[in-house]
């Protein structure tokens, strides 16, 4: 069998700090430089590591522009008059609304890149509140991210000492050609298959092409990449984590593969990297000949979920936790969703809103008081046989244990009901269901 050509590079560039801001500006300020915090988030910046590109603001806060990596769709920070180093930007304010600040990518030609995942704010550790800001709830997120959430309307003025990436956006990156071969282990089942994944597909996973290399029968995959950028290999069909490739320790247990980085390409564009991992007894995928149920999935969820676009997300076989669910179909005889799906018993599943994962389960710590996303529900739990098939029941309708969240709703005062709307009871609050949207009654309850 084929070697494998291990190639590494790694480099890192230094980082330029400055001192502190001096002169920081307040609610005050921002209001005098035309920003509305008392109606909106405006979120204030000074930038230890003085951006070179424009910086976007990524999030939630606009259905158009939801987590958007076009630079046209997105908030642009600015220049705030009178405060040296320091960028403002203004967005309204919804329940479970998340932003950051992102700095666009430079292109060969010059011109700007999509937005750059690389290039967006640091850690928890990167951002310092100043005196007299409002806390937003900064936490870790994929390793060395900034997970950023705002509570209420308000000015948010923070201190940003670093970005994620320590080299700069401002200088054009070459990419290479690398064309990639794998040796699999082999595997009980004829319909098992590779996916490649990495930073190229944005972690999604690509399948791989059977082909013959140097006579042999093997997996090929070519991409246009950055060296530095990182790859992995997992079983194409389940988009599961758990079913990626590990290798056999001197201990005889399995570990998972670190992620590879692709190398520098020192002449040429091109080259060729094989990976030779077809002995079984030391390499494998953990569920390689598992045998996968066929599931029936019965909810019955909390009130609000739309009556058309429940998404069922997940890691059973088709299923994905970033793209397009399998949509659930909805019994109007007994309010239950329904679908069928192949999995295995440590496969897990969520529901959401269509495309929105702003609008999913939320369940009770402490009897409605205090509310957080509901964990993955895992397949195993609450699943019996009938008549010879697996089925999951779930009841999720408590409305003192589950509920819906509902992240973007538009207040109305006045309501007119056609044959198209329908009233609906959140939490004591009344709504009003059309075309999938729910609006607000400012002010009305249930008596």
């Amino acid at each position: 069998m084929k070697k494998i050509y291990a190639f590494f590079a790694a480099a890192m560039m230094s980082l330029s700090l400055f001192a502190a801001p001096e002169n920081v500006p307040t609610s005050a300020a921002l209001e005098g430089a035309g920003y509305n915090p008392s109606a909106n988030v405006v979120l204030c910046l000074y930038f230890d590591s003085v951006p070179c590109n424009p910086v976007v603001l990524a999030g939630n806060y606009d259905a158009n522009a939801e987590w958007s990596l076009d630079p046209e769709k997105a908030k642009v920070f600015k220049a705030l008059a009178g405060f040296e180093g320091w960028y403002a930007v203004e967005f309204p304010y919804k329940e479970g609304v998340m932003a950051k600040p992102v700095q666009l990518k430079q292109k060969a030609d010059e011109s700007y890149d999509i937005t750059c995942w690389d290039f967006q704010s640091g850690d928890p550790n990167a951002w310092v509140a100043m005196d007299g800001s409002l806390e937003a709830k900064i936490s870790l997120e994929n390793g060395n991210e900034s997970k950023v959430e705002y509570p209420s309307v308000g000015a948010y003025i923070y201190e940003l000492k670093y970005w994620k990436a320590h080299k700069s956006p401002c200088v054009y990156i070459p990419k290479y050609n690398y064309t990639i071969y794998l040796f699999d282990p082999e595997c009980e089942s004829n319909d098992f298959a590779p996916a490649i994944i990495g930073d190229f597909d944005s972690w999604k996973g690509t399948p791989m092409s059977k082909t013959i290399y140097q006579g042999d029968e093997c997996y090929m995959y070519v991409i246009t990449d950055e060296a530095d950028h990182k790859i992995k290999f997992r079983e194409a069909s389940t988009n599961d984590w758990s079913n990626q490739l590990q290798w056999k320790d001197s201990l005889g247990n399995w570990q998972n593969f670190a992620d590879y980085m692709l190398p520098k390409v020192v002449t040429g564009t091109d080259t060729i990297l094989v990976f030779d991992y077809y002995d079984p007894e030391q390499f494998r995928y953990p569920l390689c000949g598992v045998t996968f149920l066929n599931i029936d999935i019965t909810a019955y969820l909390p009130a609000g979920a739309p009556e058309a676009g429940v998404e069922l997300m997940g890691t059973f076989v088709g299923g994905v936790w970033d793209g397009e669910g399998l949509l659930m179909d909805l019994d109007p005889a007994t309010g239950a969703y329904k679908a069928t799906i192949q999995a295995v018993e440590m496969s897990e599943f969520k529901f959401r809103e269509l495309g929105n994962w702003g609008n999913q389960i939320q369940v009770s710590e402490d009897g409605g008081e205090t509310w957080k996303d509901a964990d993955n529900f895992k397949v195993g739990e609450e699943m019996e046989e009938d008549g010879g098939k697996m089925v999951i029941n779930l009841v999720l309708s408590d409305p003192t244990e589950y509920k819906w969240t509902i992240s973007s709703t538009e207040g109305i005062e006045n309501v007119v009901l056609t044959e198209k709307a329908h009233k609906v009871v959140v939490d004591g609050v009344i709504y009003i269901v059309r075309d999938n949207k729910m609006f607000n009654i400012h002010g009305a309850q249930v008596r």
